[in-house]
C-alpha cells in the first residue's frame, strides 16, 4: 500500500508542478526572460519562486492572492514531498507497520517515521493544491469543464470494458 501511496504523491506532485510552470508562463510577460527562465530550471525551489514572482506580478488582487496563498501551501508541502521522494525508506523489526524515511539535506540529516495516514495525507494536500491550482472556479469550473470535454475513464475501467483486464488483475 505504501509504494502505491508514493506512486500516487510523485505522479500529483508531477502534475502540479507542470500546472506551476504553464501558470508562470501565463501571467508573466515575455520580456521576463529570468522568471521564464528560472519556470524551467531543475531545482524546484528556483522554479517555485518563478511562480511566486508570477503571482506578483499579477495586477488584479484577488487572483494575485489566490496564487500567492498557493505559493505558500505548496512551498510546505515541497519539505515533506520531498523527504518522501528522495529519502531512504527503511522499516524496523520491532514495528513493521512503521516505516521510516532518512536522508540528507543541506540544513542537516534527517529521520521521520511516516504511516500510511501520513502519505495519504500528503497525497489529499498536494491534490487539492493541484485541484485550486487548475480549476480556480472551483467545483463549478470544474463540472463546467468536464461537460465540454467529456467524461474520463481509468485505465483499469477501459481494460475492463475492453476485456483485456488481466485475470490475476487484484
Amino acid at each position: 500500500k505504501e509504494l502505491a501511496v508514493i506512486g500516487r504523491v510523485t505522479v500529483l506532485w508531477g502534475r502540479l508542478e507542470h500546472l506551476m510552470m504553464v501558470t508562470t508562463f501565463e501571467n508573466v510577460p515575455e520580456q521576463s526572460g529570468k522568471v521564464l527562465e528560472n519556470a524551467i530550471d531543475d531545482v524546484f525551489s528556483t522554479r517555485l519562486r518563478a511562480f511566486h514572482d508570477a503571482a506578483i506580478s499579477i495586477s488584479e488582487e484577488p487572483e494575485r492572492n489566490r496564487l500567492l496563498s498557493l505559493h505558500g501551501k505548496i512551498a510546505n508541502l515541497q519539505v515533506r514531498r520531498h523527504e518522501l521522494t528522495h529519502g531512504f525508506w527503511d522499516w524496523d523489526q520491532a514495528n513493521p507497520n512503521a516505516m521510516t524515511v532518512i536522508g540528507t539535506r543541506p540544513k542537516g540529516e534527517f529521520q521521520k517515521a511516516w504511516g500510511i495516514e501520513g502519505l495519504y495525507e500528503l497525497g489529499s494536500r498536494i491534490g487539492e493544491a493541484l485541484f485550486n491550482l487548475e480549476f480556480p472556479g472551483g467545483w463549478e469550473e470544474f463540472v463546467e469543464t468536464r461537460g465540454e470535454t467529456g467524461t474520463s475513464i481509468s485505465r483499469d475501467g477501459l481494460r475492463m470494458l475492453s476485456g483485456t483486464l488481466p485475470e490475476d488483475h487484484p
